[in-house]
């Protein structure tokens, strides 16, 4: 599991052109809102997860994520020119923390989250 907090830690990431730009995009948010120089372990703000490998996914649990109780705010869908689909999941951990975690597609069958034509919906 890969864990990104800042913009500096971007460069050099071994991932998709298209996973790298979101997560960019991400940590360019939290530098600037929150600043570059925070713990992002104990300051406000966040970071970015990458889940490389099905396992990781029950290492969330230190993270404070439940991936059977937790509802993103949203689950966007990346297809990567190189064929492989990622998606990208916001996870709202309190008014000024988030976790931006980013999976294979085909993780998604280990979570409690499904894909439908509207959206996100949670397994019944």
């Amino acid at each position: 599991m890969l864990k990104i907090a800042h913009l500096k830690e971007v460069q050099g990431l071994t991932l998709p052109a298209e996973v790298v730009a979101v997560i960019r995009e991400a940590v360019t948010i939290l530098d600037a809102e929150y600043g570059e120089n925070r713990e992002a372990d104990y300051d406000l703000g966040g970071y970015v997860l990458v889940i490389e490998a099905v396992g990781e996914l029950e290492q969330l649990q230190k993270f404070r994520i439940d991936i059977e109780a937790n509802i993103p705010e949203y689950v966007d869908v990346m297809a990567c020119r190189d064929g492989q689909v990622f998606i990208s999941s916001l996870i709202l951990l309190n008014s000024d923390f988030s976790v931006v975690v980013i999976m294979s597609m085909k993780f998604l069958l280990n979570t409690g989250w499904e894909l439908k034509a509207g959206g996100l919906m949670e397994k019944e």
